[in-house]
C-alpha cells in the first residue's frame, strides 16, 4: 500500500509537489515514504484514499453496468 501510495504521488508532482519547497525536497520526502518504518502523513494517506475511493467508485460503477 506505501509503494501504490508513493507511486501515485510521484506520478503527480503538480498535485502533491506543491507542498514543498523545492522538487529536491518533494524527491527526498518520497524516498523517505518509500522505506519501510517511516510513519506515514497526511499527505500520504490523502493519495492512498484518492486511489482507493476511485478504485471503489469505478467497481460500484462497472457494477451497476453489468448488473442492470
Amino acid at each position: 500500500m506505501r509503494r501504490v501510495a508513493v507511486d501515485h504521488m510521484r506520478a503527480r508532482p503538480d498535485e502533491y509537489g506543491i507542498f514543498f519547497f523545492s522538487e529536491t525536497e518533494f524527491d527526498t520526502f518520497l524516498h523517505s515514504m518509500s522505506q519501510s518504518c517511516t510513519w506515514g502523513d497526511e499527505l500520504t494517506l490523502r493519495a492512498y484514499i484518492y486511489i482507493y475511493i476511485y478504485i471503489y467508485i469505478y467497481n460500484i460503477y462497472i457494477c451497476a453496468c453489468v448488473c442492470t
